[in-house]
């Protein structure tokens, strides 16, 4: 996978700020699966007032690829100090028909994830396995105060899809719950296949969420 813009991959590092920045108009033209926007692999990121808009993923993307708006991939468990917070992710997604790609506005494995807002996600894809998930997480996670909105463009207009929608998608196999707190999601659209659609969908193989 491509990963585009900002980088923080020094897995030493106790934190990283990654802040303030505008990304834009971002388009993916060659021949290779995909990119993350912003991707941060330190122990204890701090990612806030950030503004990802119009970043397009335009040629085919295989099944185990993602498009991801920002990613937080290797925080401590249980680091409450982590946190992505106040970031603007609109219009990102996928331009063209792969099958079981998926378009991911904000994953972080652990941390507080709050006051952001994801709107406009797309996956273009005919394929009933292509998902769309607005914010991911993982054990230990404090989603709260987020705003989502799912199944329309940009401009407000119904999406035809035929994939799978998720507002929160809680990849938690841990043995200490999430918290789920005060968020805002609404799912639109038109569905044209028998894929499901989920406010909240969560792969749990111990305590669920509160």
């Amino acid at each position: 996978v491509i990963r585009l813009e900002c980088r923080v991959n020094d897995a030493a590092s106790t934190t990283s700020i990654i802040s303030d920045n505008k990304i834009f108009n971002v388009s993916q033209l060659n021949t290779s699966p995909g990119f993350t926007i912003i991707y941060d692999l330190t122990y204890s990121p701090q990612i806030y007032n950030n503004v990802l808009k119009n970043c397009i993923a335009n040629t085919a993307i295989s099944t185990s690829d993602y498009l991801n708006g920002i990613v937080q991939a290797n925080a401590s468990s249980n680091n409450i100090t982590t946190a992505i917070k106040n970031n603007i992710i609109e219009n990102i997604g996928i331009n063209s028909n792969a099958i079981g790609a998926k378009v991911i506005g904000i994953y972080a494995n652990t941390g507080m994830i709050e006051l952001n807002s994801v709107n406009g996600l797309f996956n273009n894809s005919t394929s009933i396995i292509a998902e769309v998930r607005g914010i991911q997480f993982g054990n230990y996670a404090v989603v709260k105060n987020n705003s989502i909105r799912l199944g329309l463009d940009y401009n407000g207009n119904n999406l035809s899809s035929g994939i799978i929608f998720s507002g929160l998608f809680g990849d938690t196999y841990g043995t200490i719950s999430s918290k789920i707190l005060n968020n805002t999601i609404y799912l639109g659209g038109t569905n044209t296949s028998d894929a499901n659609t989920y406010c909240l969908n969560f792969k749990i193989l111990a305590n669920p969420p509160q």
